[in-house]
């Protein structure tokens, strides 16, 4: 009603896929030299570093100049790969928005199928090698717990083992996002 507003845009959040290619990141996750829009780890360390210190993180300084440097270089498809940016994100023109500060991590690939399988994982092995709880009864729980009705997709069972002398192990299957929210929640 010939009104105006001011819209500003924050974050765009998304699964990895998407926001990359919203950005213009990279969308190679398996290959490539810089595969995270979050950090400048190479694949070999990301399999192999854990902690956030061991990384060079993006920030907009860094990223800004690695813009400057794909301008110069038009864009080169090595240069691309290798920075892992693959050209200009059209809502960088936006002064609310900057692709290091408003694309937050994806909650279900990095966290629910990333990052808390590992945490659970260890975890579990730690309580049952400190013999807080055993495998055989971490499974009946899991069998006799009372999940609500909305847990669909429940989890499994968690270790496995403790047959022939055999100790139990956490078993090693990567849990959907879904059974992975449930373990973290209960």
């Amino acid at each position: 009603n010939g009104k105006e507003f001011v819209v500003r845009l924050a974050a765009a959040v998304g699964d990895n896929l998407g926001v990359n290619d919203i950005a213009v990141f990279s969308k190679n996750f398996a290959s490539g030299s810089m595969m995270c829009r979050h950090c400048c780890g190479r694949k070999e360390e990301i399999r192999e570093k854990t902690h956030e210190d061991d990384f060079q993180l993006r920030t907009k300084q860094h990223y800004d100049a690695q813009m400057r440097l794909l301008e110069e270089e038009d864009y080169n498809e090595s240069v691309c790969s290798v920075l892992g940016i693959k050209g200009p994100c059209p809502f960088s023109a936006l002064s609310s928005f900057h692709p290091v500060d408003s694309l937050p991590p994806d909650l279900m690939h990095d966290i629910l199928e990333g990052v808390a399988p590992s945490t659970l994982t260890l975890t579990i092995e730690k309580l049952m090698s400190d013999k807080v709880v055993g495998g055989s009864e971490l499974n009946e729980a899991m069998t006799s717990f009372p999940f609500s009705s909305v847990d669909t997709n429940r989890p499994g069972k968690i270790v496995v083992g403790g047959t022939q002398g055999k100790p139990f192990h956490v078993r090693r299957s990567k849990p959907t996002a879904n059974e992975a929210w449930i373990l973290l929640r209960l």
